[in-house]
Order: C-alpha cells, then structure tokens, then sequence
C-alpha cells in the first residue's frame, strides 16, 4: 500500500498544475531505497514540494544494484599474491661449492661459509644457484640442510619425514635450515631439480634443465624436484 501510495503521489506531481518544487533533506526511504524524497501538502495554494535529494530518480531498480568488481569480495590476482606470497626483494643468493676429493655439492646462503668451506675442501666455487628467503615467508616452507661425514654428503629437503628418516637410518646430521622456498609454482618459483649420484655418494641440486640432463648422462639419476626457488 505504501508504495502505491507513492506512486500515485508522483504521478500526481507529474500530471498537476501545481509544479512547484523545493529540495528539503528526505529520511524516508520507503520500499525504493534508492529514491528519497519528502513530499508536503500545502492546501492554501495546492501546491507540493517535492525533493530528490540524491538525484537518483533515474537509476530507480527494482532489484539488487550489481556489486563493483571492489565490492563484490573478490580480490584480484595480483592482490591473492601479494597477500600469500612472500617479499622477493628479500631473497638471498644459494651459493654452490663443490668439493672433488668427497664429491660433494655444498649449497648454503652465507658468503662467509662458503669461503670457509673452500679452506677445508669445497675449493670450487660455482656460483649462485637459485634465490631463496633467509627468513619464514607467506607461502614458505623450511629447506632442511644435513650432512653425512662418513660418506661426505650435504642433503636438502623440504620433508620433514625425509630428514627424519635421514637421521634415524642413514647417518645423516641435521645441520640446520639454510632458507624457506616454495613447495609449489603457486608464488612464482621455478623448479629446483635433486640428482643423486650412488658411486660419489653426492646429492645435486640445479635450476637448470640443462645442467640436469649432463649431470643424468654422467652418473646422477634424477629425483624429482626438491623445491621451487627464485632464479638465480
């Protein structure tokens, strides 16, 4: 009945010789929540004021407005990875070493280590192998470093019942956590391949699909993905 009623007044309006309007500050909202209007009668002079205070007679609905792309909850694909992912101006280098007499690739991400590393056998210094984050990231997960001093080994892992199987049967040692990687693309990290040689008694790790496939023509079989690393 109330909206009935407020049609027929402004068809009334419409249709009237009186025509005469003001704007006045409206507060009933009726059953159009979008019109807000205050109408009055004067009987002296037959004449009604009429406002529009939000000048939205023309976008009358009469449904649910469409939500913005801002206001409908959903967040953009840029906004999901800023917001789950981690900082990649905070990433460190991995440095790689190689140490020929214990065949053993050394990985960590102190500068300072890996030059005390060369003074007690890790003489070759090969580069930076990847970028990882020095600290706990959105998204991130822990890469376990251990050794092995029988066998002269470093191994890399995000499994943590890796490392523990690692260390309760194959005389490996945890050393500690050289950074935090991804476990997947998700965040925009690439692949980290791991090879093992059996005869050197040497875990691998490389970003390159190249070095990969040499080093698998030359003595080290391939064992998946390791992790996922900012390139180098």
């Amino acid at each position: 009945m109330q909206s009935e009623y407020y049609y027929s007044m402004w068809m009334l309006l419409r249709y009237s010789d009186a025509r005469s309007f003001t704007t006045s500050p409206a507060t009933d909202q009726g059953v159009f929540p979008q019109l807000k209007y205050f109408v009055t009668w004067e009987e002296s002079t037959m004449k009604f004021t009429f406002s529009l205070i939000t000048a939205a007679f023309i976008s009358i609905s009469w449904g649910s407005p469409l939500p913005s792309p801002q206001s409908d909850g959903a967040i953009s694909v840029e906004a999901r990875s800023a917001q789950t992912c981690g900082d990649s101006n905070t990433a460190v280098p991995l440095y790689r070493a190689y140490n020929a007499l214990g065949g053993d690739h050394f990985y960590t991400t102190s500068a300072i280590e890996i030059q005390s590393a060369a003074a007690i056998g890790w003489t070759f210094n090969e580069g930076i192998t990847g970028h990882l984050f020095p600290n706990q990231q959105l998204g991130t997960v822990p890469f376990y470093r251990l050794y092995n001093p029988s066998i002269i080994d470093h191994f890399y892992t995000t499994s943590a019942q890796q490392r523990d199987v690692a260390i309760a049967n194959l005389g490996y040692v945890f050393e500690n956590v050289v950074g935090y990687v991804y476990p997947d693309t998700a965040c925009g990290g690439s692949p980290l391949y791991r090879l093992y040689n059996s005869v050197l008694t040497d875990h691998f790790y490389t970003m390159s699909a190249s070095e990969r496939d040499f080093a698998a023509a030359n003595g080290w079989v391939g064992e998946g993905v390791a992790a996922y690393v900012l390139p180098a």
